[in-house]
């Protein structure tokens, strides 16, 4: 018995199964895999409440402003598929204020990689597009707090940054894909009960993103709304629970054969 769970098939034939959840698959979903297709009811994955710092540091020390507009996306910078700098470019072209948040890759040459991709597709807003140092969990909680808006890669989502993000209340915004891999913040939200911020294309997801930059009150509501549900998302043992039951069923299914 063998099982995988990384958000999109191996394509393996000795691979038998693959877990994922009803939150996030797609009604096709079974279509999408090599693997048998083991849909949990709960959540996606099992991840503890991220410790918040007691004293977050404020945008100056990111080197912004209070007039600022802050759309951070502070994800692996590989995630960043050529086709999310249209959006990007969208928003930055519509938000004069708007300012983007990334940071450095774990490779220096992935750094200018990138950026000079930024230059050549979206040059007239380049130079509002700040790639910061990487930083501690401390700062990296203070980057998202500080953050008007997150902004979830396009096809393929992000995973450890939504959650730590989302403990903070700040609206993180996303387009759902076809595939699971693309659909982790989604479920999430699906969880939580709380739709927002979930777009159904690359349009709606320019227009979510730039009210909530714009429009104070409608970022404070919907961060009240985050805050008051993202409990469920945290420490959930119905997920073990339902791993247990799985691996107990699988591994009967694999003695009896």
């Amino acid at each position: 018995m063998r099982f995988d769970g990384h958000g999109y098939t191996t394509g393996i034939p000795e691979m038998d199964y693959f877990i994922s959840s009803d939150l996030t698959e797609s009604s096709d979903g079974e279509a999408h895999y090599r693997e048998r297709l083991i849909r949990l009811k709960t959540s996606v994955a099992y991840f503890p409440r991220p410790e918040i710092p007691p004293r977050l540091k404020d945008r100056s020390h990111f080197g912004f402003s209070n007039s600022d507009h802050i759309y951070s996306s502070p994800k692996n910078l590989f995630k960043f598929h050529p086709d999310f700098d249209e959006v990007l470019g969208n928003i930055l072209h519509r938000d004069p204020k708007g300012i983007l948040a990334i940071l450095e890759g774990a490779y220096p040459g992935w750094n200018e990689r990138l950026m000079g991709r930024f230059r050549r597709m979206i040059p007239d807003v380049a130079d509002r597009i700040h790639m910061l140092p990487r930083m501690s969990k401390e700062d990296f909680a203070s980057l998202v707090n500080a953050s008007d808006v997150m902004l979830d890669p396009i096809h393929v989502g992000v995973g450890t940054t939504m959650y730590e993000g989302l403990a903070t209340g700040t609206p993180l915004v996303t387009w759902p894909g076809q595939f699971a891999h693309a659909r982790i913040t989604y479920a999430n939200y699906r969880k939580m009960g709380v739709m927002d911020c979930v777009a159904s294309s690359p349009e709606e997801y320019v227009e979510i993103a730039l009210n909530l930059g714009n429009d104070r009150s409608l970022r404070e509501s919907v961060k009240e709304k985050i805050l008051a549900s993202n409990q469920v998302i945290y420490d959930d043992m119905e997920y073990v629970r339902e791993m247990e039951e799985f691996f107990l069923e699988a591994i009967e299914e694999a003695r009896s054969q």
